[in-house]
């Protein structure tokens, strides 16, 4: 307000001592008063207490004195305008003043009624009072004003003006009572304006009304202020229905109005060219020109068939627009304007208030802030928001476009900071469906931001939000709902961002610390990048769960990355890149991917986890993440989708679900956990390395190539390196492994395929410890080689191609199947030395290890002169040909300990070969045990005769120890012991004497009978007796015969001769 309750009252002490002295001068004057009638010419002399008709200033009129009577005087004819001193027309008396005529006085009291006629006048020159019981009714034309240039009068009305014409002028005017424009289509003009001296002080405590189709005017220097309220009590300036108030002047306080009163329409009030202070509007308020000053509270709703115009509406010093109304701009304009005594104007609109355009708020003419915690709206057309530069304009309510309409909030510098949040309560800048919001504003800070998306099938496009500037518009500490901007957009990022909607952009600038979290969407069609202008600020991008996605280059020069959310490259044939430019990982924990036959490049390094978060690379089908380096977490891939590391690359604890190509050399540090496939491109010159002090290759997966790969374990640069090559896992293809400096366990799977020959090569000082499985399928070969005396397999080994282990340096070579380990040879096992022809080989099959098969062991080439020796003191199965039968060929000695099996098949006859055989191009020494199995439900034939080992170079020394084989009906097996062979044959049996089926103790007794009796009952070589050679018959078919249960030891000759010493002594004896 501009003055306060204090002043007000002073003010009201002033008027009366005005009017208090203005009685006293009437004492001095001549007093006339009316005598006459009820109704009387005011020009009829005999109608006067003097006999005169008063008409001069020192006369004092008086209508009447009888309180008995009520008179009504007409002033219609009178040649001269009575000018009087002082007009006083008493309670139920009044004065008619007609056909045009006027009557002036230096000062009026009226507590009857005075008619003013279309065209006449009353002219007080000091002051009018209208007393609680008076009133006065104008007709059109009439008028009430001062009469002199250099004074001007004082009106007091505590009763009813009315009607319509003119009230002029006056330096003071108070109304306590009623002012009415009542006459259908005419208008009632209170002018209140003051020539000369200090600003007029006008005050309304009573009512200002148009009615019954009347219109008010209300105007006058706007200096010359009306307060509308004193000590408390609102004034009232209303239109009542059908009824029209023009207001042109400066009001402070009270209220005013509109309502349908007395009419069938809502009335209609129109500032133009006003000043309003603390005001209260209600109802139908049209804004034309009109100057604001502090509390407005505006609660009025203007109708809706308003014609638009250039409305202008000026901001003095702080200004609010409080209530539940709307301000509507029409497009017109609201600004700042020049005060004495503010350098700056304030407009807040307050809680529940709408300014709605379109239509412009302009802050840079004369500086104002907005501050905003109610609605500033717009349809169908475009609302400008001006931003002040080094202004102050903040939003705690809503900011929006709707019905087609376009908001921008437009700064001159990309500093200028708007506030979207006040006292932590967010402000909203929305875009209804098919209306935007343009921000040219320099920094967006707090709030929400949010574009309204259509209702399906609605035909309905979304809410936009966009930045049209370069550098643009710089969002922080901002929520994000809905689509925001397009991928033409220039936008900068501050702080936090809750993104809960989709953030497009042409390019996005990171200011500082920014975390993106709200789970939305960033659509990306350029590159996002530090802001350089801001080169003094750390920068780093936190995605806590965000998804960053589309095509363009995020360029990590000046900034850092943190994604815990997702980075997502997914437009066909385009590249999302990740540059690196800086010492500082990115820091993954979400997903980086590929989808959509897209690509993500990432040139940088990855530390793929946090804390025991893992984070996920992931390429999806027909699509391809490249990647430089990376530390932790997961990689994964989906249908043809590739995850590719560069030349160069660097992979660290790495836990591969899909595919894994490597491009050239690569260095793999801690474990690779492969449980999809591993593609190695690298060659001999770019080989894969495993570094650092412990590497392991581990999970279900299978390491293969594209062509040749090689993988190094260790490095010529670095210290040793020890290597686990996981229990499921599988190394496939061709190419070399080899282990530069450490050790390799190889507990998995290495299997040779492709066209070429997998080499493993061990330097000196290495070792290779075979404990898993190593393959050569068939028309594949393997090579291993070795400076080391020993290569042990502790494991399986499977031979079905070509397999050569081969000591690169002098001397003896050991190859070693361990106990439990395993050995299948169905095509070629080869050992070799080099420079060395004296050394020996050894193969040695220890105790519980298994050589099985059907191939050749190749130990001697044709230039050596080296020994070689297979050893067995476990178990050889020769197996794999027709019936599973097998032979198993040794270009070397071999040698069977007393622990030693050799476990053979047979399967058809000796001529069909299907039968188990070992053979030596040298000598073989025989202990330990033969086991022979029937396959097939094959029953051989006597005189079936099988070469179980054969030596074609050597001789045949030694016999088995245990020779077990299946029981025959009616024949027996023996082995013949040759110089270069042993033979399995199949006999008939012919010493079954009680013909039981079987040769067993029994058969004994009787021939001891037979013997003794010297009959032939007991004649097993058909000469016609009994004798020695008899029982030398029964001691070798002795366990054979059906039944027998499982397979029976036969004894060699000596052994069943101890079993019947105690029978045959005591009959020699008793032959003797």
């Amino acid at each position: 307000m501009w003055f306060s309750d204090g002043f007000w009252r002073a003010i009201s002490c002033w008027l009366a001592l005005i009017f208090s002295i203005s009685f006293f001068n009437q004492v001095a004057a001549i007093e006339v008063h009316w005598i006459g009638g009820t109704t009387g010419d005011w020009s009829e002399p005999s109608n006067w207490s003097l006999g005169f008709v008063p008409f001069h200033p020192e006369t004092n009129v008086t209508i009447d004195l009888d309180p008995l009577q009520d008179s009504t005087v007409e002033l219609t004819e009178i040649s001269t305008i009575p000018s009087l001193g002082f007009l006083n027309i008493a309670e139920g008396d009044g004065l008619h003043i007609l056909n045009t005529r006027r009557i002036r006085a230096g000062g009026i009291t009226l507590a009857g009624e005075l008619l003013l006629d279309v065209g006449t006048g009353l002219e007080p020159s000091s002051f009018l009072w209208v007393q609680p019981q008076g009133s006065i009714f104008m007709n059109p034309g009439s008028l009430v004003r001062n009469f002199s240039s250099s004074e001007a009068p004082s009106i007091w009305n505590q009763g009813r003006i009315e009607g319509a014409g003119a009230v002029s002028g006056p330096s003071i005017f108070r109304n306590e009572g009623s002012i009415v424009s009542n006459l259908e289509g005419e208008t009632l003009h209170l002018i209140l304006s003051f020539v000369g001296g200090p600003p007029a002080i006008h005050v309304n405590t009573g009512e200002i009304v148009a009615e019954n189709g009347g219109q008010l005017v209300l105007s006058g220097q706007l200096q010359n202020l009306l307060s509308n309220a004193e000590g408390g009590v609102d004034g009232l300036i209303e239109a009542r229905g059908d009824s029209h108030i023009l207001v042109g002047h400066s009001i402070l306080g009270g209220v005013i109005s509109t309502s349908s009163a007395g009419g069938t329409e809502e009335g209609m009030v129109t500032l133009n060219q006003a000043w309003l202070e603390d005001v209260r509007l209600e109802g139908n308020i049209f804004f034309e020109s009109v100057t604001l000053q502090g509390v407005i509270e505006n609660n009025s709703i203007p109708a809706q068939n308003q014609t638009p115009h250039q409305l202008a509406i000026g901001i003095s010093g702080a200004t609010t627009l409080a209530g539940n109304g709307r301000l509507e701009l029409l497009n017109g304009s609201i600004r700042g304007i020049q005060s004495p005594f503010n350098s700056a104007a304030v407009l807040v609109n307050e809680t529940n208030h709408t300014i709605a355009g379109p239509g412009r708020i302009l802050t840079e003419s004369f500086p104002m802030d907005v501050v905003n915690r109610g609605i500033i709206e717009s349809d169908e057309n475009l609302l400008l928001i001006e931003l002040r530069d080094e202004g102050l304009s903040a939003n705690s309510g809503t900011i929006r476009a709707f019905n087609g309409g376009t908001v921008e909030l437009r700064g001159g510098n990309e500093d200028l900071v708007f506030k979207n949040s006040i006292d932590n309560i967010p402000g909203v800048i929305e875009a209804d469906v098919n209306s935007e919001v343009i921000l040219r504003a320099g920094i967006i800070e707090g709030g929400i931001l949010r574009a309204i998306e259509p209702v399906l099938a609605s035909g309905n496009s979304p809410g936009t939000i966009t930045t049209h500037r370069i550098p643009g518009t710089t969002l922080k500490n901002v929520r994000l709902e809905g689509p925001i901007g397009n991928l033409y957009d220039h936008w900068n990022i501050s702080g936090s961002i809750e993104n809960t909607g989709t953030l497009s952009a042409e390019r996005l600038q990171i200011q500082d610390e920014v975390t993106l979290t709200g789970g939305g969407e960033i659509q990306l069609d350029g590159d996002i990048q530090a802001n350089q202008a801001n080169y003094q600020s750390y920068k780093h991008l936190i995605n806590e769960d965000n998804t960053i996605k589309g095509r363009g280059r995020i360029e990590l020069s000046e900034f850092t990355l943190t994604n815990r959310g997702t980075i997502l490259a997914d437009e066909l044939g385009s590249q999302l890149s990740i540059d690196y430019a800086s010492q500082s990982p990115i820091v993954n924990s979400g997903e980086l991917v590929a989808s959509g036959g897209s690509e993500l490049e990432v040139n940088s390094f990855i530390t793929n986890y946090e804390g025991t978060t893992p984070g996920v690379i992931r390429a999806e089908d027909e699509s391809t993440v490249r990647i430089q380096s990376v530390e932790g977490g997961i990689l994964t891939t989906q249908g043809t989708g590739e995850v590719v590391v560069a030349q160069g690359g660097t992979m660290r604890n790495i836990h591969n679900q899909g595919l894994l190509r490597l491009q050239g050399y690569t260095a793999f540090y801690g474990t690779l956990q492969n449980e999809g496939t591993t593609n190695a491109q690298a060659n001999v010159g770019n080989p894969v390395e495993f570094l650092g002090p412990v590497a392991h290759l581990s999970g279900n997966g299978i390491w293969t190539g594209t062509g040749p790969f090689a993988i190094n374990v260790g490095s010529d640069n670095n210290s040793s390196t020890i290597m686990f090559h996981g229990a499921d896992h599988t190394i496939q293809g061709y190419g070399t492994i080899r282990v530069v400096r450490g050790q390799f366990f190889n507990q998995g799977t290495i299997e040779a395929s492709g066209p070429g020959i997998l080499n493993i090569e061990m330097e000196p000082g290495t070792r290779f410890f075979q404990q898993g499985t190593l393959m050569v399928p068939s028309q594949r070969s393997m090579e291993i080689e070795t400076y080391q005396q020993r290569f042990e397999n502790e494991g399986v080994i499977e031979v079905d191609g070509h397999l050569q282990i081969f000591r690169r340096n002098q001397g003896p070579l050991e190859f070693i199947n361990t106990p439990g380990s395993e050995l299948h040879v169905d095509l070629q096992f080869g050992m070799a030395t080099q420079r060395d022809p004296g050394s020996p080989i050894l193969v040695w099959n220890q105790e519980n290890a298994l050589i099985a098969g059907r191939g050749g062991f190749n130990l001697i080439e044709d230039s050596s002169m080296h020994t070689a020796l297979v050893r067995n003191s476990g178990v050889i199965r020769p197996e794999g040909g027709h019936s599973s039968t097998g032979h198993i060929f040794l270009n070397a000695s071999f040698q069977q300990d007393d622990t030693g099996l050799l476990e053979f098949e047979v399967g058809g006859h000796p001529g069909s070969g299907w039968f188990d055989a070992l053979n030596t191009n040298f000598d073989a020494d025989l202990s330990g045990a033969l086991d022979i199995t029937l396959v097939d439900s094959f029953e051989p034939s006597v005189g079936h005769a099988y070469e179980l080992v054969t030596s074609f170079g050597g001789t045949v020394t030694g016999r088995f120890d245990i020779f077990t084989a299946p029981a025959l009906e009616g024949r027996w097996w023996s082995l013949d012991y040759l110089t270069d062979k042993v033979v399995l044959n199949v006999n008939a049996i012919t010493a079954d004497f009680n013909l039981d089926g079987y040769v067993d103790g029994s058969d004994l007794t009787e021939w001891q009978v037979a013997h003794q009796a010297g009959t032939d009952m007991a004649d097993a070589d058909g000469d016609g007796d009994s004798d020695g050679q008899d029982f030398l018959a029964w001691q070798r078919q002795f366990g054979s015969g059906i039944p027998l249960i499982g397979n029976n030891a036969v004894p060699e000759p000596a052994t069943a001769l101890l079993l019947v010493m105690g029978i045959l002594l005591p009959l020699r004896k008793h032959h003797c």
